[in-house]
């Protein structure tokens, strides 16, 4: 696949205009706390979406996409699985340029589940939307001030940057930053990574002048050869710190059912990031720890 990552994914790290679908005023739903993350952050125009809303924390709402008149770049889905397939085709029929899709119900579930992803990518690819997800945590992009969150999360801009399967695993890190005053310029919960691979978000950082330090926490691979690739490319400008369960049977079974991804075998694992010159580490606390030294530190 020969694209340019840089072109492809900035629409999505740097919006101009967010359209949420599934925002709402009940406090008992994600479309409540994403779109407060969303006002807590954004700068730019927010478009709230929802058939039963007039206003939504004093914004206008609209009943779809394609009633928004002006041009919107970002679609933040937080509607049940089986509504995202026809939200997608307002979509494209706005000319949206990017999503991410928080909504569970996908692969992870099985395969009536991996059927409904099927559709929605097929359905993104056709409008040419690059999305992160579905059944993530969101995203912080900080050259946009942007937090797509599907809870508010502290987080502060600074030259680290993060891709993360697990989205606890993900905010544990991001807030434990924080808490240590070392930000994040990007971090991306992908979930089941229909769309944007683990591989092209750490190409993306690569080439982004403003990250020093990439990590990443990973429960499996789509592309090993691609991801190995990728990262051997990627080590010799910028350190990547990986994080990989699934030394356990276990733990295999637990990351199936939670991103719908393969654990493989770790021995094979512990190998190929030995040869692509990742660093590996045995939890959350080392990964900031071993990014910490990298960044204070002359690089090996």
């Amino acid at each position: 696949m020969n694209i340019d990552i840089v072109k492809e994914l900035d629409p999505l790290f740097n919006p101009k205009s967010v359209a949420h679908i599934g925002a709402t005023n009940n406090r008992n739903k994600w479309g409540f706390s994403t779109i407060t993350s969303l006002i807590n952050t954004f700068q730019g125009p927010i478009y709230p979406v929802n058939i039963h809303e007039e206003y939504i924390q004093g914004l206008k709402v609209y009943r779809k996409v394609t009633d928004i008149t002006e041009p919107v770049d970002l679609a933040v889905f937080t509607i049940p699985a089986e509504r995202v397939a026809q939200a997608m085709e307002d979509c494209v029929a706005k000319a949206v340029k990017s999503a991410v899709i928080i909504s569970a119900g996908f692969a992870e579930t099985g395969p009536e589940g991996k059927k409904l992803q099927d559709e929605v990518l097929r359905i993104a690819q056709k409008g040419n939307i690059r999305f992160i997800g579905p059944n993530c945590m969101g995203y912080w992009s900080a050259s946009s001030n942007l937090g797509a969150f599907m809870m508010p999360l502290l987080v502060r801009d600074g030259p680290l940057a993060f891709v993360s399967q697990g989205g606890n695993v993900g905010a544990a890190v991001v807030v434990a930053g924080y808490e240590r005053g070392v930000g994040f310029h990007r971090y991306v919960s992908c979930g089941c990574a229909a769309d944007i691979a683990i591989e092209d978000y750490i190409e993306y950082f690569g080439k982004d002048p403003e990250v020093k330090v990439i990590l990443t926490y990973i429960e499996g691979l789509s592309d090993g050869i691609r991801f190995m690739e990728v990262v051997k490319q990627v080590t010799p400008k910028k350190p990547v710190i990986v994080l990989k369960p699934g030394k356990t049977e276990a733990a295999a079974k637990a990351i199936k059912s939670h991103s719908g991804a393969m654990a493989g075998s770790d021995e094979i694992y512990d190998a190929a990031f030995k040869r692509m010159g990742a660093t590996r580490v045995e939890n959350p606390e080392e990964m900031l720890d071993v990014a910490i030294g990298f960044l204070t530190q002359p690089l090996p």
